[in-house]
């Protein structure tokens, strides 16, 4: 989305297992064998293994061994009748990593709680102990590659979910059928976010001339003392702008902001220290603002003794889920809480 978009601060992002994603994912996949688990069928497993009398096909390597060792044992490779299915060998691959807790904790309770997953996997693990899991790099590269009879179609996506788990990877509904695809989370801080929220807001409600934080000259805040602009770091205000003939200072607090009291004392602080330290080419503010999500009547008060420099507190209702589903939607949002600003600020001005 284009609020998060900004030249000045790159959008960085890194892959991770879904704190989310996977918990509802290891229900899935116990449910689907817990629904087959009856149907579970034996089939033929190809085996490597030594024996006194001749079983299959002799594997030449273990010939030439018993004519050099006199070992009355001899290696054959043959197709063993067993439970224990490349098939379901995978599935318990899965049920052995979700009963060890191989992955992140669940945040969630009840059937998707990190004790009930475990606790089902186990049980769903002991009914199928004959079954010998498949070990990891197998399953990752013979699985997808496993060709299912139509017998064993009915556990597709038992298998699918399996190598999800497997390789860490998400399972998410397609818009015509189920699909597979890897997944993230992007995670931002919501109090930026909502500085974002407020410069495009700003624009909207017809202030010129927005500066963030990253527009900023070093001469826009000076130190409280030297008054030098090269002294070193500084804190700047969240934003900058001019309104008609007003240098405004804005800030864009995220919190919850109680209409029957004054802001708190850290905060007065910090706008009257803002009050004083910006300058823009010689010109010093005659505003300065809070802007808050939610609802609540505007409220004014004066920078004291000299109740020159009001400072103004706003209240904007954030973002709803509706609002940023599409572009189009996160637009209107905008456009409608820009004008609600945009009123607020003419009716205190009267």
């Amino acid at each position: 989305m284009n609020l998060l978009r900004r030249e000045s601060e790159p959008l960085s992002a890194e892959f991770t297992r879904s704190q989310l994603h996977r918990p509802m994912l290891y229900r899935r996949l116990l449910d689907e064998v817990q629904r087959r688990i009856s149907s579970a069928r034996r089939g033929f497993r190809p085996v490597v293994a030594a024996h006194t009398t001749i079983r299959g096909r002799v594997v030449p390597a273990g010939l030439a061994r018993y004519h050099a060792t006199g070992d009355p044992r001899i290696e054959c490779r043959y197709a063993e009748l067993t439970g224990s299915t490349a098939l379901l060998g995978i599935v318990c691959a899965a049920l052995d990593w979700i009963s060890d807790g191989g992955s992140i904790p669940s945040p969630f309770s009840a059937e998707y709680s990190t004790t009930r997953l475990r606790h089902d996997a186990v049980g769903l693990r002991r009914t199928l102990s004959e079954v010998t899991s498949t070990p990891l790099r197998a399953a990752l590269t013979d699985g997808p590659r496993l060709h299912l009879s139509r017998l064993d179609r009915p556990w597709s996506d038992a298998l699918a979910m399996s190598l999800a788990v497997l390789s860490e990877r998400e399972h998410i509904a397609g818009k015509a059928h189920s699909r597979e695809t890897d997944a993230f989370e992007l995670s931002t801080r919501t109090d930026k976010l909502w500085e974002r929220i407020v410069e495009e807001l700003l624009q909207r409600a017809g202030f010129d001339a927005v500066r963030n934080q990253s527009r900023l000259g070093t001469g826009v805040v000076a130190d409280p003392w030297s008054g030098k602009a090269d002294s070193g770091s500084r804190t700047f205000p969240d934003l900058v702008a001019q309104f008609g003939d007003d240098l405004v200072v804005i800030d864009a607090k995220y919190k919850l902001r109680s209409s029957l009291v004054a802001p708190s004392r850290d905060d007065q602080y910090q706008m009257f220290a803002y009050s004083h330290l910006v300058a823009d080419e010689g010109r010093r503010p005659s505003r300065v603002m809070l802007i808050y999500p939610g609802t609540g009547p505007t409220a004014r008060w004066y920078r004291g003794p000299d109740s020159t420099i009001p400072l103004d507190a706003y209240s904007i209702p954030f973002p709803q889920p509706g609002d940023v589903r599409t572009d189009a939607a996160f637009a209107q949002y905008l456009d409608r809480a820009g004008m609600d600003l945009a009123k607020q600020l003419r009716d205190s001005s009267r």
